[in-house]
């Protein structure tokens, strides 16, 4: 009995210690928390955006191979465009054939499919494929790079900066937990049909197999999707997983193995897919009717840019949200179809906390009123505003 009440005391003492307050994002709508040793997580839900849960999220780390998902992005944005095709080949150079670290075994001189090189990226986590594939597209690894903090910047990457497609160490070269889960999201969203390439459990190139640096691949729904090591950076993983409609994005790094960096990026998820769970708001629910001054209507439609999905905590109900619409001001023509008018602010309604807003904008094309229209109006809200 005395040993178990030590071994009691010592969990609550540990977890005084280690426990981190969550839903910064979400303005703690919620008491609950998580027990994270790790020194950089960061925990994001695919389909609303929000974040659920982030410990040092955006400070400046060291990526490590993470980095690849970005050089994978690039290719995936040209092959989308049509300007590459998976069976295209490039050369292998000499300065891509003998770099060190993880590699694809690729040989100097060799011809090599694009398709052979992003599973050698994404698997292998071969910096001689990354290589091959930034030279190949830009010419040079350091034009290539230009493309990748280009892309960073545009998605909003704002603790990143990259020095080289693969990782390799370097002072300037960095980027946070915060961002690659946000590159990773942007990465799902918009190449589907290239993100099964991150659930293969291995490959063969070469006459060499070699398994996915991930090994929890395949196991509770996790689909992806790099991993990353180096000296300065310690172990760390950009790991997704989907259960059932929802999809989340952990990322962990900073870790002693590679088995510490599966264990807390699973904890992570596992605390994500039980905790919360998502409502979604149709359009239809979301339109709003708003008064248009100096227009050929009196009213227009106001809406969302498509559904919207808000993270709740896993015992909250549609009915413990409210909605409510702020407009930027008062609405005069001209206004065109697509106008961003305000933003939808979605709240707990117990205590008004906001948990997630998104653009208004107009659904409708509108144009000026008669003359006679104009004059009434003119003089309807000369005395409305005079009041």
């Amino acid at each position: 009995m005395i040993k178990l009440r030590k071994q009691l005391f010592l969990l609550t003492t540990l977890i005084g210690i280690y426990t981190v307050n969550l839903l910064q994002a979400q303005d703690n709508i919620s008491p609950i928390h998580l027990i994270s040793r790790t020194k950089y997580a960061h925990l994001v839900d695919f389909d609303s955006g929000q974040t659920l849960f982030s410990k040092n999220g955006d400070k400046k780390m060291v990526p490590s191979s993470m980095t690849k998902i970005m050089t994978a992005y690039i290719v995936f944005e040209k092959l989308q465009n049509g300007s590459l095709n998976l069976s295209d080949k490039l050369i292998v150079t000499r300065n891509a054939a003998v770099k060190g670290g993880s590699k694809m075994f690729v040989a100097a001189d060799q011809q090599v499919s694009i398709e052979d090189l992003l599973k050698g990226v994404i698997i292998l986590s071969g910096n001689d494929a990354s290589i091959v594939l930034a030279e190949g597209l830009y010419g040079t690894e350091t034009a290539f790079v230009l493309k990748m903090n280009e892309v960073a910047n545009k998605l909003g990457m704002h603790d990143t900066n990259f020095i080289n497609s693969t990782g390799w160490p370097d002072e300037e070269h960095f980027s946070s937990a915060k961002d690659l889960a946000n590159l990773t999201l942007a990465m799902i969203n918009k190449f589907p049909e290239y993100y099964y390439l991150h659930s293969l459990k291995n490959y063969r190139f070469n006459k060499i197999k070699q398994n996915n640096r991930n090994g929890l691949i395949g196991i509770d729904g996790i689909d992806g999707v790099k991993t990353g090591y180096t000296d300065a950076g310690g172990y760390g993983i950009v790991m997704s997983a989907k259960k059932g409609d929802r999809r989340l994005i952990a990322v962990v790094n900073g870790l002693k193995t590679s088995k510490e960096r599966e264990r807390d990026a699973g904890k992570l998820l596992d605390f994500g897919f039980v905790n919360f769970k998502n409502i979604s708001f149709s359009k239809e629910r979301l339109k709003r009717q708003e008064i248009i001054r100096y227009a050929n209507v009196d009213q227009v439609s106001i809406n969302t840019q498509g559904r919207v999905v808000v993270t709740v905590p896993s015992n909250y109900r549609e009915s413990d949200i409210i909605v409510r619409l702020i407009l930027n001001k008062i609405l005069i023509n001209p206004l065109k179809k697509g106008d961003i008018v305000g933003e939808f602010q979605f709240l707990v309604a117990e205590n008004k906390k906001l948990i997630k807003k998104v653009n208004a904008v107009l659904e409708q094309d509108i144009i000026e009123g008669g003359l006679f229209k104009y004059a009434f109006q003119h003089i309807k809200y000369f005395f409305i505003d005079l009041w």
